[in-house]
């Protein structure tokens, strides 16, 4: 960047030129004019791939060079002006990146101006001073931080507020009395610095690990903060603020030369560090202002300006992202290994080491080529993995079996081994029982595969699941890579062992009771593995790794058909509860084919449970786990011989007994209601609603009958709503009488008051009164709190179904026309419409998968209702954006539709309702 110095300087003397006794606001033009030209001959290197470090320095360099300028002409202004002939001490100070030289595009100029105190007040030339930089950064277009201190009141601040303090520590002497600054350093050092070491290592830690919990505790979200992130940005600063503290050292190689770092960790360091940078030059330039987060929808333009010569901008986003997901971690990895070294360093003469969180003192341990002290597991000698390779696998299961921790010594010896996980490793009877071994240990396993995965152990030891390290997901739905999703997996379900609430209790009983947790570990291991084939159906792809693995590791017979039944039907369960009618008797018939065997139900429970958890962002995951728990018990009851219709009474005699405690000695005209209630519903009503839900539908259809005898209009609906703001929604059920197209107008309402439907449940007795229930929010995703919206939906329903010539579709149309174009779909967007006939026994099953969008719902019920079709179930859920709609129908006759033409039609009909993106198709 010399040269480039160089260039700006030149530049700066033919345009800056300032005339005697001119303020420099009287040059503004020049200032800004050479400013654009400077900066848009960074954005042309930037183009021409300079590195990231290097248009960093770069606007740095210009800005020094402006300021310098400036700072030349408001003294000299303010000499003349003020009549002095020895002007006060003063200085103009780079602090934070800018006073580390690093400055992003659109970053904001951080400075502080320091003074001499000499006085209780600062010289009025001072003050001038101070006023004219300002005024002309501020006029010239920089957002500027800003303070003005002397050097006590420097020291004083920075003892306050540790941030003050990091940010002084890297400034520098821009223009003004070099003597002065000097004099601050060594003040800075002597009284902020030297005295506070352990508290301030304890501050960055703590600060480090606040941040990382903010920022989503992972490296591999699909949107993620390239600053604030774990194995962003600020990892890196933060390692050389605590080097310089510790050690008084700032750089990466100062680490090598101590021999903190390797050769190749600090490679890796520096290579990663420059690619982030460069990363966030491209989001500042084409944002046009300072931009940290990588969202969806700029990961192409970035693949593409970085040109990644993938054919397909999947392909470019995936092999760019994995990129930066590699650098990322590399960051993370390095950083936490020396960062817990500084904070907890261990004497080499064997004395008890030094810990902000004081450990009880444990009795020393030797084995195998290690001691644990104080619950650390250290190596004995340099060449413990040389001279047995196995203990790369036998140290995760010492620390398993001993809950300890690896030093950091240790996991850099690692790192540095594993050159030794070959094929014959890999394939060695010893790694595969060690391995087994840990997958055994119920509730302990997530630990430990985190653990080899952050030290590329595990990739390297199941090349399977190295195939998946750093891979997008082309998913709307998933919010990380492929490998932090499975090992967020395995994390789950260690939560279930020992749960006490829930939904993790729930499946205590049933992981307490599985046979072989090995395959199911194992299974979770792979069961996403396929991804990273670019199939269209990575199950069976993992299926067919599962098969691999399982002869690597010499399962059984029975084992391998557990595990690769497991791997190939990891989405089955949820695709049932999401989509089929967990009441026909056909449907628990056809998955308990599918399971063959209760040990494999309750692993295939357990595995979909912890695969829900683990996706993240998802709502409704209690909605969700009731259905699941519904096709577990029903299936498990269909495997063991225990009757239906049994168990249905069962659990309405246990629902009813419920409902009886909460009314407290009701008499016997409640308790005659109650049973008159629960004759007249179905087991889906049973199973789905909890005694409180029961009370209230009660005295709904209470109030509703009451209306009817006291000669009220009978077609009037009733509702009832409850309020969750803490979950942003609502829940309002509907009674009334079953009629045409009643779920169709009562969608149609919610459209009309601008309520979006996130889950609907319909409930029709024999008696034709209709219980429907749907989970609704406003279109800021809030609960319906504003009465307005209330009355207005209430309203809106009462006239479309009293009022003939209230024309609900006239209204909505009216309505879309008077609202903004929706928003483009993400690029990566999967949609679906799926006719299928096979799925139940009486009904045909119209799946969509598509944006949600206000009025989405209703536009697909007309079509049906214009076809003369009638919903016999509805299965409604919304998930982070996405509508997923699953409608059993059957024509006016009580039929499924078959005829060819007729499904034409439906398909023709509906593609033109998903109007956005393209429709993937299925039948």
């Amino acid at each position: 960047m010399a040269n480039y110095l160089d260039k700006i300087l030149r530049h700066a003397e033919g345009r800056l030129i300032r005339r005697p006794n001119t303020k420099p606001s009287d040059i503004l033009a020049l200032y800004q004019q050479f400013l654009r030209m400077e900066q848009h001959r960074l954005r042309l290197k930037h183009k021409a791939d300079a590195s990231g470090k290097e248009i960093c320095h770069g606007r740095a360099q210009l800005i020094d060079v402006v300021l310098q300028h400036i700072h030349e002409g408001a003294t000299g202004f303010c000499k003349e002006k003020h009549k002095v002939i020895k002007p006060p001490r003063f200085a103009v100070l780079a602090v934070g990146g800018y006073g580390r030289g690093e400055l992003n595009p659109f970053s904001d100029v951080d400075v502080m101006f320091l003074y001499e105190q000499s006085g209780k007040q600062r010289h009025p030339y001072i003050e001038d001073v101070i006023q004219q930089i300002l005024y002309m950064l501020w006029d010239v277009g920089f957002k500027v931080g800003h303070a003005s201190r002397s050097i006590s009141e420097s020291i004083s601040h920075a003892n306050e507020d540790n941030q003050s303090k990091t940010a002084l520590i890297e400034s520098r002497c821009l223009a003004g009395d070099e003597s002065l600054f000097a004099e601050f350093q060594l003040e800075l050092n002597k009284k902020c610095v030297t005295p506070y070491v352990e508290a301030y290592l304890k501050y960055r830690i703590l600060d480090q690990r606040e941040r990382h919990a903010k920022y989503g505790n992972t490296v591999f979200l699909q949107e993620p903060n390239i600053k604030q992130g774990c194995g962003g940005l600020r990892d890196y600063q933060n390692l050389c603020w605590m080097t310089y503290f510790k050690w008084g050292i700032r750089t990466t190689l100062e680490m090598q030369e101590r021999g903190w770092l390797t050769a190749t960790e600090r490679k890796q360091l520096e290579k990663a560090y420059d690619f982030l940078m460069r990363v966030r030059n491209e989001l500042h330039f084409r944002s046009e202002r300072a931009n940290d987060v990588i969202n969806l929808n700029i990961q192409g333009r970035i693949a593409d300006a970085f040109n990644y010569p993938q054919k397909t901008m999947l392909r470019r986003i995936e092999v760019f992202m994995r990129d930066y997901y590699t650098h990322a971690r590399n960051i993370f990895v390095i950083t936490e290994t020396l960062a817990q070294r500084l904070a907890f360093p261990v004497e080499k003469t064997g004395k008890r080491y030094f810990t902000f969180l004081a450990r009880m003192q444990k009795k020393v341990e030797h084995f195998d080529g290690f001691t644990l002290k104080e619950g650390v597991l250290f190596s004995e000698s340099p060449l413990v993995f040389k001279e047995d390779p196995l203990r790369l696998l036998k140290v995760f299961l010492y620390t398993q079996q001993r809950q300890a921790e690896l030093s950091p010594e240790l996991k850099s010896q690692i790192r540095a081994s594993l050159g030794l996980v070959n094929r014959a490793f890999i394939y060695s009877k010893g790694s595969r029982e060690t391995f087994r071994a840990i997958l055994e240990n119920k509730g302990q396993v997530g630990k430990i595969l985190r653990s080899m995965h952050e030290l590329d152990f595990l990739g390297k030891f199941m090349p399977e699941f190295g195939a998946i390290t750093c891979l997008v997901q082309h998913e709307f739905f998933h919010r990380y890579t492929a490998d932090e999703h499975t090992l967020q997996c395995v994390e789950k379900l260690d939560q279930v062992i020992d749960a006490t609430e829930t939904p993790f209790s729930r499946y205590s009983d049933v992981f307490h009771d599985l046979e072989q947790p090995f395959i199911l570990y194992l299974a979770l291991l792979v069961h996403d593995t396929g991804r990273a084939d670019n199939s269209r159906n990575h199950s069976d792809v993992s299926a067919k790794n599962a098969m691999h693995l399982a002869r690597r590791f010499h399962l059984s017979p029975t084992e391998k058909s557990s595990l690769v039944l497991l791997v190939d039907h990891h989405l089955t369960m949820g695709d049932f509860c999401r989509k089929r009618d967990l009441h026909d008797p056909t449907v628990i018939e056809e998955f308990a084919r599918i399971v063959r065997d209760e040990q494999i139900l309750y692993a295939l429970h357990l595995l979909s449970f912890a695969d829900s958890q683990a996706v993240g962002g998802l709502s409704g995951l209690d909605w969700k786990d009731m259905l699941q728990r519904q096709l577990f018990d029903r299936t498990r009851d269909k495997l063991t011989g225990a009757p239906e219709r049994s168990k249905i009474d069962e659990a309405r005699i246990e629902l009813r007994e419920r409902v009886m405690k909460l009314m407290r000695n009701p008499g016997q005209e409640r308790i005659d209601e109650l049973d008159t209630h629960f004759s007249l519903l179905s087991g889906r009503y049973v199973y789905t609603r909890s005694p409180e839900d029961v009370l209230r539908d009660l005295a709904l259809v209470k109030t509703f009958v009451q209306r009817q005898i006291d000669e009220e209009n009978p077609l009037f609906p009733l509702c009832a709503w409850q309020h969750y703001p803490d979950q942003g929604h609502s829940m309002v059920t509907v009674c009334t009488w079953d009629r045409q197209n009643l779920f169709e107008k009562i969608s149609g309402a919610m459209t009309l008051a601008e309520l979006n439907i996130l889950s609907a449940a319909i409930y029709t007795r024999p008696d034709n009164v209709v219980i429907d229930i749907f989970r609704v929010c406003t279109t800021r995703f809030e609960s319906v709190s504003d009465q307005r919206d209330i009355s207005l939906m209430e309203g809106t329903l009462v006239r479309a179904l009293t009022d003939e010539d209230f024309i609900l579709s006239a209204r909505i149309r009216e309505m879309k026309t008077k609202q903004p174009l929706p928003e483009p779909l993400p690029e990566r967007f999967p949609q679906k419409l799926i006719i299928d006939n096979d799925a139940s026994s009486t009904y045909t099953m119209i799946e969509i998968q598509t944006a949600d969008r206000l009025g989405l719902l209703f536009d697909v019920l007309q079509v049906l209702s214009e076809l003369n079709f009638n919903i016999g179930l509805a299965k409604i859920a919304t998930e982070k954006g996405a509508a997923l709609d699953t409608l059993y129908v059957v024509d006016k006759s009580g039929q499924k539709i078959v005829d060819e033409s007729m499904l034409s039609e439906i398909r023709s009909r509906l593609k033109q309702v998903l109007t956005h993106g393209e429709i993937i198709e299925a039948s």
